[in-house]
């Protein structure tokens, strides 16, 4: 399991979508022998002292990452245009920053009345060093490619390939137990090989028993 590295997990900080806390899940990858372990919460990094502090004592790398819900138009606008979620991980301090400052915007700037929002253009703004996770079911991309329109898809790809170096960013890819997801992953792969970017393997992980 060495070369594995769960990139998705949701702690109680995620109200309503996580249960896991931090010592729990630094000991179950610890004990998978990973030598790293990732927490992605919804709209913020509320985790990532704790998670520092629990991955450090169990000699592991600690990777900072945040989920947010991202729309087309800009905030404020008269129009928020199609949303869908992006999962962001921090490559270097910068981009911890501005994991940090996305969290705050998307709080003060992007409250709809319902949630947290961010646009590309805040994105954009914000991209040093980040990478970003495309494609994910709850996506744009996702969501494009489960309703077959492929050339949207794409389209939405170009977009955060304007916002983000090439190099940081990858195509998610998750298989759920259905047909429909099944065709989407394999969509999910086709678009990757396509426009020559990396695809990523993920699997929610969101509760414990």
């Amino acid at each position: 399991m060495s070369e594995f590295v769960h990139l998705r997990a949701m702690t109680r900080h995620s109200a309503g979508m996580g249960a896991l806390t931090e010592w729990p899940l630094v000991d179950a990858m610890a004990d998978m022998g990973v030598p790293a372990v990732t927490v992605s919460d919804r709209h913020g990094i509320y985790g990532a002292v704790q998670l520092g502090r629990c991955a450090r004592d169990r000699g592991l790398k600690p990777i900072i990452a945040a989920e947010f819900v991202v729309q087309d138009h800009r905030l404020g606008g008269p129009s928020p245009g199609p949303a869908g979620t992006l999962l962001l991980l921090a490559r270097t301090a910068a981009g911890l920053q501005n994991l940090t400052r996305l969290s705050s915007l998307a709080w003060l700037t992007g409250w709809n009345g319902r949630e947290p929002r961010l646009d590309l253009a805040t994105l954009a703004a914000h991209a040093a060093g980040l990478m970003v996770l495309a494609a994910g079911p709850e996506s744009v991309t996702g969501q494009r490619l489960r309703g077959r329109l492929r050339g949207s898809a794409i389209g939405r790809i170009e977009e955060l390939l304007a916002c983000f170096e090439r190099k940081h960013v990858f195509v998610e890819v998750q298989r759920g137990d259905g047909d429909a997801d099944l065709d989407a992953a394999r969509a999910t792969v086709a678009l990757a090989r396509q426009m020559g970017l990396a695809p990523v393997a993920t699997a929610d992980c969101r509760c414990v028993p």
